[in-house]
């Protein structure tokens, strides 16, 4: 798997360059979003570079179709405060599915919380059914090797204080798709 990594631009400075995506243009310092540094060999790579992140919606409730016998979990943040999500919050119908923004997700991925009181804001679990999710919700499609996607939920983890302290709004001060996805995490070397 290749991931667009943030590089050293030179051994006479050693700060953490970030490579544009298109290759084009001068790279950007970003020794002030680094946490730390990293061992010899490891880099530093933004969560949408190793896996796709998407998000839910909430179908609209006075629709009762879009709910009414529903078949498809369907979750929503406060379930982010646990370690693994293994019930669904409530369940939507496939008109729903079709008519919304929603995704079903496959079990596996990582939901992370971006709206929510309490502890709720920067929370992430490990999602074990298939299930869409409400638009307070950040999923990190499952990766397919295995041991990675439990490294990010660590680095998530690790990362929570810093996460919410990125969150904005008024009363209740909200994360989005852009500070979830833009996370840096330390990739070790492949060996």
């Amino acid at each position: 798997m290749q991931f667009d990594t943030v590089e050293y631009q030179s051994v006479s400075d050693e700060l953490p360059y970030e490579k544009r995506a298109d290759g084009k243009g001068e790279a950007k310092r970003i020794e002030k979003e680094v946490p730390f540094d990293l061992p010899k060999g490891w880099s530093w790579a933004r969560v949408n570079a190793v896996c796709p992140v998407g998000t839910g919606a909430t179908p609209l409730k006075a629709n009762k179709a879009y709910y009414e016998n529903g078949t498809i979990p369907w979750i929503t943040s406060g379930s982010a405060t646990k370690a693994a999500i293994t019930e669904p919050d409530g369940y939507i119908t496939e008109l729903a599915l079709r008519e919304t923004n929603c995704t079903v997700y496959p079990a596996g991925s990582l939901v992370v919380a971006m709206y929510g009181e309490g502890k709720t804001r920067g929370s992430v679990a490990t999602l074990r059914i298939d299930a869409a999710t409400n638009q307070a919700c950040a999923v990190l499609r499952k990766i397919e090797k295995g041991c990675l996607q439990d490294y990010v939920k660590i680095c998530y983890e690790n990362s929570y204080d810093a996460l919410r302290e990125k969150a904005q709004g008024g009363n209740q001060p909200n994360l989005n798709q852009t500070v979830v996805s833009g996370l840096l995490i330390p990739v070790p070397p492949l060996a």
